[in-house]
């Protein structure tokens, strides 16, 4: 695996998570905190992480989605994909930025599912 292109690959995955969830591009990633982080994981991409990460992680949420993020294996990429995608639904009343569309939303759920392929193929 060609770890240049995995960074590009993983970089443009987070600008589509920055449109779909919007405020990414910010210090502040939707409307999370660092609480609300830490129970999104096991809430909504079903595992846990050791809740004494969030301290020693960056300096704000932005940073702590982005290092968990980076430092996630595939498949737990596609489940934080996943997981972004039921904690933002498409018609999210309020907080919905315009570029949520269900093209991304598409877009998005199509990377997930090629995550785990990666993560089956590496298995």
């Amino acid at each position: 695996m060609n770890l240049g292109v995995t960074v590009v690959k993983t970089v443009g995955i987070l600008q589509l998570l920055d449109e779909y969830i919007g405020g990414f591009g910010s210090f502040s990633v939707g409307n999370f905190n660092d609480k609300t982080l830490a129970e999104f994981y096991p809430e909504y991409c079903g595992f846990e992480l050791d809740p004494h990460i969030f301290r020693y992680i960056g300096r704000n949420v932005h940073e702590k989605f982005i290092a968990i993020f980076f430092s996630a294996p595939p498949d737990q990429r596609a489940d934080i994909i996943r997981g972004v995608l039921k904690r933002f639904p498409l018609n999210a009343p309020s907080h919905c930025p315009k570029s949520r569309t269900q093209d991304l939303y598409a877009e998005l759920l199509g990377v997930a599912e090629g995550l785990e392929s990666l993560s089956l193929q590496l298995a």
